[in-house]
């Protein structure tokens, strides 16, 4: 069975405070005592769950809209870059374990600014009562998690960088 959280529903078992690897925006891919082997248990009893892994995407590199060899410049330069995120910090400012083993994985294309709070390129002498700068935007995205207290899986919603764009504001 698919669930949700409802809004009084909280995890009953937190994820310890251990020595963690580096996380990229808070999306980490490496965690420690990650229960893979009870994610796989859990996720292969149900048919429900199995399909809808079946019916994801198979993960694969998106190349530039234009193509690779773009000489397109932008105003905020950009990292692109696919994660495969075993934890994060969901909407609802809690921490979960995501479901991502095996043949069960959801992919999250990120674009992250390279250069966020800087001036904008080709905006360096904006009019005179503006200023320009490069501010991260995020998208949203529902995922599986994994509730390691009672055995289950619940989908949750989690923001991840999407694009960079050039905010322009009037001076105060």
């Amino acid at each position: 069975m698919m669930r949700f959280p409802s809004s009084e529903e909280h995890p009953t078992k937190f994820i310890k405070k251990k020595e963690r690897q580096p996380c990229l925006h808070g999306i980490c891919e490496d965690v420690d005592d990650y229960p893979s082997a009870k994610i796989v248990e859990v996720v292969s009893r149900s048919k429900e769950l199995v399909n809808f892994f079946k019916s994801q995407p198979k993960p694969f590199e998106f190349g530039t809209r234009f193509g690779e060899d773009s000489d397109d410049d932008t105003p905020c330069p950009t990292m692109k870059t696919k994660k495969f995120p075993k934890r994060a910090l969901s909407t609802r400012n809690v921490e979960q374990l995501i479901v991502n083993v095996n043949d069960f994985q959801q992919g999250v294309d990120l674009e992250i600014c390279k250069g966020e709070g800087s001036t904008c390129k080709f905006a360096e002498f904006p009019p005179q009562s503006y200023t320009t700068e490069c501010k991260q935007k995020y998208s949203r995205r529902l995922l599986m998690t994994f509730n390691e207290g009672k055995n289950d899986t619940i989908f949750d919603t989690f923001e991840f960088p999407s694009c960079c764009v050039c905010h322009i504001r009037r001076k105060t």
